[in-house]
């Protein structure tokens, strides 16, 4: 009980009320980052970042690939050429880097640059068939690797605060160097989402959705990303390959069975 005085000199007895409790701002973060376990625990139908496609069976293995750089698509025309080539070179980079390390046999993109460049004819624009012939022939290699930078957006504002976050998208495509179909193909597009749209997203990406990224870092994630779906791819074919060439073995009864000697009469 508190004691007051009023205006009329009378001293009131009242209780004084309790001013309410706020929560301090720990506790607020605690309850984000529960409700933010909660969310990635649950079984979220979350696309793959990574879309491949086999479209024929190799006929024989993929144990060598020669990478072609990356060539700019018409749908880049929004972003300056100078931008969009440094990033279609520095994807080709750290796609050589991640085959190397996903253990696959490569020829650098940079090395198959330096060849295209002998020859204007086959500019990387040129018709895939003449790129895999020259290419194929030179190195002696299985197959060539196309890529394509499709979208580039770069992040609007820094790593802690982003107002437009940053959005890739290339494809690549695997031809065979012995009848120039394609193998095996596949496309990253992806635009970074924050903690609260997609928590099980964001996780995966590098930092684990606490920082904004900036385009080149979110396109070398990608490469990552590719790199490990077509090691998987090669593996996947070495076997089947290998399994349809292994002869049957037959019965032992049908060993032990001898051979007819009888004669038609």
């Amino acid at each position: 009980m508190f004691e007051i005085h009023t205006t009329s000199g009378r001293r009131d007895r009242r209780p004084r009320r309790p001013k309410p409790r706020r929560c301090p701002p720990r506790i607020h973060l605690l309850v984000i980052a529960m409700l933010l376990m909660s969310a990635s625990s649950c079984r979220i139908l979350t696309p793959p970042m990574v879309e491949t496609r086999t479209h024929v069976a190799a006929s024989l293995p993929v144990r060598t690939i020669a990478v072609v750089p990356f060539r700019i698509s018409h749908s880049l025309a929004n972003t300056s050429l100078p931008t969009a080539i440094a990033a279609a070179a520095r994807l080709s980079q750290n796609l050589d880097q991640a085959l190397i390390d996903a253990q696959l046999a490569i020829v650098p993109s940079e090395q198959v640059r330096s060849l295209l460049a002998t020859e204007p004819v086959l500019a990387l624009d040129a018709d895939p068939r003449a790129v895999i012939a020259r290419v194929g022939t030179e190195y002696a290699v299985d197959a060539v690797l196309f890529g394509q930078l499709v979208h580039l957006r770069e992040r609007s504002g820094s790593a802690a605060g982003s107002t437009v976050p940053a959005s890739v998208s290339f494809e690549v495509a695997l031809r065979s160097t012995v009848n120039e179909k394609i193998l095996w193909s596949a496309a990253f597009d992806e635009t970074q989402p924050s903690l609260m749209e997609d928590p099980q997203r964001a996780a995966q990406l590098p930092g684990g959705g606490t920082r904004w990224l900036k385009a080149e870092e979110l396109a070398r994630f990608g490469a990552g990303r590719i790199a490990s779906a077509l090691a998987r791819y090669v593996e996947a074919a070495a076997s089947k390959l290998a399994a349809s060439r292994t002869p049957l073995a037959l019965p032992e009864s049908d060993h032990a069975k001898p051979a007819s000697t009888g004669s038609l009469r």
